[in-house]
């Protein structure tokens, strides 16, 4: 009797406290489509994708850091064309610089875009800084990558 206690106790304990299962098919799923990305010379600036459910993802390199390479990113559902608005919102400084900042407000995150003109050419830097408080750097984009980072041209 003993012993049918304490195969069926390992046997019910091995079940319960299995903690890895195979998530292949669900992260098939929710495979995201690159719409562009900016990589000049090979050096990874940022990348835009378009997920299901229409969200979008921006992946960046964080060049707060000159050492390491760190990847960061952030997400946005595409409520009222707020892809369009972002695109508008950059592409718009870019032509005409604001004298301030740029700050756009995302569900858990917030952007602040920096633009400056330097030898007769306009970019954008992207400062974004998450829900806690971790501000993250995006090299300077100028109008032609920032085309290309929205699969505009």
């Amino acid at each position: 009797m003993k012993k049918i206690i304490l195969l069926l106790g390992m046997a019910s304990s091995s079940v319960t406290l299995a903690q890895i299962t195979d998530v292949s098919d669900v992260a098939k799923s929710i495979k995201c489509e690159s719409i562009g990305k900016v990589s000049p010379i090979g050096v990874f600036m940022g990348e835009m994708k378009k997920c299901p459910g229409d969200v979008y993802e921006f992946i960046y390199r964080d060049y707060k850091y000159t050492k390491i390479t760190e990847i960061k990113q952030f997400s946005f559902a595409d409520k009222d064309g707020a892809y369009e608005f972002l695109y508008k919102s950059i592409a718009k400084g870019l032509e005409n610089p604001p004298k301030d900042d740029v700050v756009l407000k995302l569900p858990e995150d917030l952007l602040s875009i920096k633009f400056e003109k330097a030898l007769g050419i306009t970019t954008a830097t992207i400062y974004h800084t998450n829900k806690v408080g971790i501000t993250g750097m995006t090299q300077s984009f100028t109008k032609k990558q920032l085309d290309k980072l929205f699969g505009k041209k």
